[in-house]
């Protein structure tokens, strides 16, 4: 998925955390399903570990989801479509502004 290049840092580095969550959750439930006990270097861990973990990161992935939709609500979208003139008529021009929607009207 391609970021688009206008978002603020806070939201791109939302949308990464959402996305590593997504990752952590889709790996613990592999680990989950195939009854894995191994943690790694030697170590062992229970179902019961493994599924209150699995909790734990879809319960992160959620918070992350949540925090990152409420970001993008507060991020002002710039209005685009054949009802708004271009950016530089608006900062440059009023006049322009005027002649482009009374010519979209008439239309």
């Amino acid at each position: 998925m391609k970021m688009p290049k206008k978002w603020n840092a806070s939201t791109r580095v939302r949308l990464i955390g959402l996305w590593a969550s997504l990752i952590a959750v889709a790996a613990l439930s592999t680990t989950v399903l195939s009854g894995n006990p191994s943690a790694g270097f030697g170590r062992s861990i229970t179902r019961d570990e493994q599924v209150f973990l699995l909790l734990i990161a879809a319960l992160l992935c959620a918070l992350q989801l949540i925090a990152y939709l409420i970001q993008r609500r507060r991020t002002p979208q710039r209005a685009t479509g054949p009802l708004h003139p271009p950016r530089r008529a608006r900062e440059t021009n009023l006049r322009e502004v005027y002649e482009f929607r009374n010519h979209i009207s008439d239309s």
